[in-house]
This record gives C-alpha cells, sequence and structure tokens, in this order.
C-alpha cells in the first residue's frame, strides 16, 4: 500500500517530513489513508520547527530594543533624552515551542513516541486475534 494522497501541494520540505512520517507508520503497520490529512498537519508542524530553529540560530534567541526615554536632570522640569537598552525575546522562540508543543501531541497520536508507541503495540496484538488460552477471546 503507498502512501496515501493529499489535496493539497506541499512545500519540499514539508513533503519530505509527509513522506518520513508515513514511512514511520507503515515500518509500525499503522498507515491508514484516514490519517493523511493528521499527518500532512504534522509535516507542516515539523517543517515550522526547522525554519524556527534556522531563524534563531541566524539571529539569535533574544535581539536588543533600544528606546528613546526622557529622564528630568533637575527641578525645574528640564529633561533630557537617553536611550535605554532592553532585551527582548526573538518571536520565532515561542513559535518554535507552540510547534513543538503540537508536534509532540500529534507524534503521540500516531504512537510515535515512547508512552504512546506501547499502547499502539497493544491495540495492534488485540487486533491481530486474541490468544488461545484467553478466556474473553469468545466473549460477544
Amino acid at each position: 500500500m503507498g502512501p496515501p494522497q493529499l489535496a493539497v501541494e506541499l512545500g519540499s520540505r514539508t513533503s519530505f517530513w509527509y513522506g518520513v512520517v508515513i514511512g514511520r507508520l507503515q515500518q509500525l503497520a499503522i498507515a491508514s489513508p484516514v490519517d493523511s490529512e493528521l499527518v500532512m498537519l504534522l509535516a507542516i508542524r515539523l517543517e515550522e520547527i526547522e525554519e524556527s530553529t534556522e531563524h534563531i540560530r541566524q539571529n539569535g534567541a533574544r535581539y536588543a530594543k533600544l528606546e528613546l526615554i526622557e529622564v528630568p536632570i533637575d527641578e525645574k522640569g528640564t529633561l533630557k533624552t537617553k536611550a535605554q537598552k532592553s532585551w527582548k525575546a526573538n518571536p520565532a522562540v515561542s513559535q518554535r515551542s507552540e510547534a513543538m508543543r503540537h508536534a509532540q501531541s500529534l507524534l503521540s497520536e500516531f504512537g510515535l513516541s515512547p508512552s504512546s508507541r506501547q499502547k499502539v503495540s497493544k491495540l495492534i496484538e488485540s487486533a491481530a486475534g486474541a490468544k488461545p488460552d484467553d478466556p474473553w477471546a469468545n466473549f460477544n
């Protein structure tokens, strides 16, 4: 069974991640055509993580913001303008963090995390058939 076809045109990195996820799902024998949209969302999020990480690598996790403020210098109300430097978080850091949280959630949905993989393995085993000595095997 080949990978499910999408009705959306994906970028090259998203397509790459889509293929990686589909390949892993096929290795686990849990790939299904009904999952294609959710896999697409995961692929988009993985690409966003890559892009945000590259932006942070190039521009840093913080940036300096210079603001001009007026400071009183005497009792007469004379003001002096001076520059004040403050550090701000790069917006790409929070974007990456949100994309990572969403990707981790989607990975768990597919059993692609250690704890969720155990759950999926148990579902696959039970779908393959109950053990013959299982008293519940013939329960309807």
